[in-house]
């Protein structure tokens, strides 16, 4: 995905001294890197149109330093969009307006804005954005209403996937009774999910919330409910920004989404997808797409979903330690392995021993411990290339195929 960047750089001059006294220099504030997506520049279109602003800090040593929530922002004229904290843009009525950050006495360039169609009525497309609602809440899960018996008499596809079909079980199952037309907030379907109706799985929407307001609107438009605009573009993918960060211990960062359509579009899709950390005990990502490290060193990710499409960001979080004496790189996996040990400041272990080696390597590969016989010849031998002739020997070894075909038939629950 293109991103644009700007990047403002704040100078500051040189602070006068008194005659005979040392010079004291002033850090300079940091440069601002300002991130939005394409197209420039920024577009909103309709009443309910947002984007999410990416703010950043680069100072003079280290990577950049996500900012997002904590930087001051400011459009001009007031009035045509509204920026809360974090960086989210709404549009508020038509017109042109100009975004500026600020930052620790730096200020970024102003970003051009342009709010069109805020009076027309849009109508919402229900895959591009009901199904997404009802997946970033779980409601299409596993252990929810997307298992293949439902919940409670009401189903709805795993994740999504069947987009058509759960328009077909909200509106017309069971004679329609989960959406009333007639008073949209009365309906089952929003009654249950804000927990005013008791709900196994308890209040999954807020009732002021943007995805609560996005489920009335889509009620409220027409007597159809319709399933979307004859047009209705497809997604195609969707990328995340930034895709990987090299950030510090108690770290933030604010994420991006961007879904592409097959008709060329974009758009900003931030507030509608699903996140999911691999590791919590690593990073917590809320639903907003605001990733907070732990003070744990190592790499982490989170999973980003929206409709069947799927994108990964990456974390990495430095030890910081000096990383001297690699051994020399014997093959392709020595070489990212070594290159993820210098990004992450984190020293190898000692070579180990011939005994230590022959354990380890044995147990991988054979499933078991080395026999006497194995051991006494392996460590008898003077051989360089002895521990590599060891390898192979083990992967044409029949306990190798015997352990791994167990493996593979637990996880494949073969029978």
């Amino acid at each position: 995905m293109k991103i644009i960047r700007i990047l403002c750089c704040a100078l500051l001059g040189a602070a006068s001294s008194a005659i005979g006294q040392d010079e004291t220099a002033a850090t300079p504030p940091p440069s601002l890197v300002l991130e939005w997506s394409d197209p420039k520049p920024l577009q909103l279109i309709g009443p309910h149109a947002r984007h999410q602003l990416v703010l950043a800090a680069r100072e003079a040593q280290g990577p950049p330093r996500a900012i997002s929530p904590e930087g001051q922002y400011r459009s001009q004229p007031e009035g045509i969009v509204q920026i809360e904290t974090g960086g989210l843009v709404r549009a508020l009525r038509d017109g042109k307006a100009t975004i500026t950050a600020a930052f620790q006495g730096a200020e970024s360039p102003p970003l051009e804005v342009t709010v069109s169609r805020f009076t027309e009525i849009i109508p919402v497309s229900f895959p591009n954005e009901v199904g997404p609602v009802l997946t970033r809440h779980g409601c299409n899960s596993g252990g929810c209403h997307g298992k293949s018996e439902g919940q409670n008499g009401f189903r709805i596809s795993l994740l999504g996937y069947e987009p058509w079909n759960d328009h077909e079980y909200l509106v017309k199952e069971s004679r329609g009774r989960r959406i009333f037309r007639a008073a949209p907030d009365h309906s089952l379907l929003l009654l249950k999910a804000s927990g005013e109706l008791p709900h196994q799985g308890g209040s999954r929407i807020e009732r002021d919330s943007d995805d609560y307001k996005l489920l009335v609107r889509w009620i409220s438009q027409g007597q159809g409910l319709s399933y979307g605009p004859k047009d209705d573009p497809k997604t195609e993918r969707i990328e995340v920004s930034p895709r990987e960060c090299l950030t510090r211990p108690k770290g933030t960062q604010q994420l991006r989404v961007t879904a592409y359509f097959n008709d060329g579009t974009s758009r900003d899709v931030t507030r509608a997808v699903q996140y999911e950390a691999n590791d919590e005990d690593m990073a917590e990502v809320d639903e907003d797409g605001h990733v907070t490290m732990k003070d744990r060193p190592g790499s982490t990710s989170v999973m980003i979903r929206f409709q069947e499409h799927v994108d990964v960001f990456r974390a990495t979080i430095p030890l910081g330690a000096p990383v001297d004496n690699l051994p020399s790189a014997a093959n392709l996996v020595d070489d990212r392995i070594f290159a993820k040990l210098r990004t992450l400041g984190l020293p190898p272990s000692p070579l180990s021993d011939d005994a230590t080696f022959l354990r380890r390597v044995t147990i991988d590969i054979a499933g078991r411990l080395p026999r006497l016989e194995e051991t006494n010849a392996f460590l008898a031998e003077t051989d360089s290339d002895k521990r590599a002739r060891r390898i192979d020997q083990l992967l044409a070894d029949t306990d190798h195929a015997d352990y791994f075909a167990g493996k593979w038939a637990a996880i494949l629950r073969n029978k």
